[in-house]
Parts: structure tokens; C-alpha cells; sequence
């Protein structure tokens, strides 16, 4: 019952795979009231580090950078202050605060998108980020809920005006001598591929593909 956001709403197969129902809480330092804006969501964007953030990375600090970790920094305890600080409808002004997600109701199948696209304040325009990002086989979501992959869309291209979208997937039910088949879906042509071949175009840092 968790599953597929809020029972009362009215069924359509769209959202009964994809949909789900998060709520952003934000807490006054000062007061401590919390507000809360609930909303549907059919699938959930993930912040990637900007390359030259991760250029400034430890070794350590890489070799965890994972979609696992990107969804447990999304959720994550986020300080509002100065400039940012939040307009409390209690004080009638900004005071500190703390703002955070959390997932209601987690969708049967999550969909996450990685926010590779920045805009790039000296040149004006949108650019890719080509951050190397490993992709989790299973993820663990609100502690109890996992989901295996079986999809990655992947973005090949210089950058974010132009290129071309292909997916490497499988099955998401069946047997599970067909959940290891893997196949690459580019327009019209299906090829086999390995399972490997995932992880070899998230770790290139030679390439323009990247998982999206």
C-alpha cells in the first residue's frame, strides 16, 4: 500500500508504475514550526557535481560517488541561512532554518534522472557535465525498499544542445536466466550487449556518453 503515491486518487497505468508521493519539510530555527509541501512525482532529478567540483574531490570522495549516494544527498538535512533564509509565516520574517525530502509513498518502479545539464555562468549557456557517476545495481530507498536495475538511458554527445539518446536495458520481470540478457535500444537497431557494459561507459572519462 506504500507503494504508487495516495490511494484515494483515481487510477491510470502510468502512474501506477511510475507514480509516487514526496513531501518537502521546512523547519523554522527559531519558532520551530514546519511546513509542508506534499506533491506527486513520476520521477526524481539527482544533482551531479559539476566536473570541476570532482576534480577537487579526494580519491575516497570519487570512488563513492554513486547514484546510492546522490538519492541519500538529495534527502539530506539542508541549512538555510543568510541569503537563503527562510520567510517563516509564524515570525513574519526570514529567520534559519532547515529544509529536507522525504518519500511518502516510493513509486513500484523509480525513475531518477541525473541533472548532468549546468548552466555555465561565463559562458553564458547550458553545459554537460561529464562527472563519472557509478550506477548502482540495487538501490536502497527510506531503508526498506529496494529496486534493481534494469534500464539507464544514456546521453552521447559533446554537449547539452546536441547529441543523441540510446538505452541499455533487460527485462524488469521474467526469469532469471532473461533479467541477465541485456540489449542496447538505439532508434530502430536492438544488439545484444553485455552486463558490463554499463559500468564501462559511467567510468570513461574519454567519452561524451554518459548515463542520464
Amino acid at each position: 500500500e506504500a507503494l504508487g503515491g495516495h490511494a484515494k486518487v483515481p487510477f491510470s497505468p502510468f502512474r501506477g508504475v511510475f507514480g509516487g508521493r514526496v513531501v518537502t519539510k521546512t523547519k523554522c530555527k527559531e519558532c520551530g514550526r514546519i511546513s509542508e509541501r506534499p506533491e506527486k512525482i513520476y520521477d526524481l532529478g539527482l544533482a551531479v557535481p559539476t566536473e570541476k567540483a570532482y576534480k577537487k574531490m579526494s580519491e575516497k570522495g570519487r570512488k563513492r560517488l554513486s547514484v546510492q549516494k546522490l538519492l541519500e544527498d538529495c534527502m539530506r538535512v539542508e541549512e538555510m541561512s543568510g541569503n537563503n533564509a527562510y520567510a517563516c509565516s509564524k515570525c513574519l520574517k526570514k529567520q534559519p532554518a532547515t529544509k529536507w525530502l522525504e518519500i511518502l509513498h516510493p513509486p513500484k518502479h523509480l525513475f531518477l534522472c541525473l541533472n548532468r545539464f549546468a548552466w555555465d555562468r561565463t559562458d553564458g549557456r547550458s553545459k554537460k557535465q561529464k562527472t563519472p557517476v557509478f550506477i548502482d545495481k540495487t538501490l536502497v530507498l527510506n531503508d526498506g525498499f529496494l529496486y534493481d536495475l534494469y534500464a539507464t538511458i544514456i546521453h552521447t554527445g559533446p554537449t547539452s544542445t546536441s547529441g543523441h539518446y540510446y538505452t541499455i536495458g533487460r527485462r524488469s520481470e521474467g526469469s532469471a536466466q532473461r533479467h541477465n540478457e541485456w540489449y542496447c535500444f538505439d532508434d530502430s537497431r536492438v544488439t545484444p550487449v553485455p552486463h558490463t557494459v554499463i559500468d564501462k561507459i559511467a567510468s570513461s572519462t574519454e567519452k561524451d556518453d554518459r548515463p542520464y
